[in-house]
């Protein structure tokens, strides 16, 4: 005999009640399109996703809002009402052998939710060295009418790298070239 139960909303999944998020209560995040946010039973906000093809429950954190923005706090007043009056659905009670389960809501997600800006990769100089040598040898192959791939390209280059006195002329200038070329394309 098996300690898990079938889910409330979805028959082919099962539950054991020990989770922490909406399956605690039975609730299958397979029976809820993809962003529905509901609260589980520790009482923080869990959001529908998908992870190897199947629905999951997910911890949901509220994305702040950013301190820099102005904004007029009327405005401010009048966005949260709003918010609040379309957030909120109809808030049932949903019951199973009699026990009692604690009232769930249901809150859209916001899809255009400003992601924090990615820092830019610090320029050094293997990666100088592969950019510069990767397009080189690519015209290189090119004119000459080799096919390679660019898997074969790149360890031609990464050789290259491992064999290339870090001390010598030849280093020196290859890198003030790669300097000028990685100069060339951000500009």
């Amino acid at each position: 005999m098996t300690s898990r139960k079938p889910c409330i909303n979805v028959n082919t999944a099962t539950y054991s009640g020990k989770e922490l998020s909406p399956l605690h209560y039975g609730l299958s995040a397979e029976g809820y399109e993809v962003d529905t946010v509901m609260e589980g039973y520790d009482k923080l906000l869990w959001i529908t996703k998908i992870k190897n093809n199947r629905k999951v429950w997910i911890r949901y954190s509220v994305p702040n809002r950013m301190a820099h923005e102005p904004q007029e706090k009327e405005d401010y007043e009048a966005n949260k009402t709003e918010k609040q009056e379309t957030v909120k659905e109809k808030e049932t009670k949903i019951t199973e052998e009699n026990q009692e389960i604690p009232i769930v809501v249901c809150m859209p997600t916001e899809k255009n939710v400003m992601k924090p800006a990615v820092e830019e990769k610090k320029l050094t100089a293997y990666n100088m060295f592969l950019t510069y040598r990767l397009q080189e040898l690519k015209k290189h192959y090119s004119t000459m009418n080799v096919t390679k791939t660019n898997k074969e390209v790149f360890t031609e280059v990464v050789k290259q790298w491992k064999a290339l006195d870090k001390k010598s002329e030849e280093y020196t200038s290859i890198m003030k070239a790669a300097e000028d070329y990685s100069k060339f394309t951000k500009s």
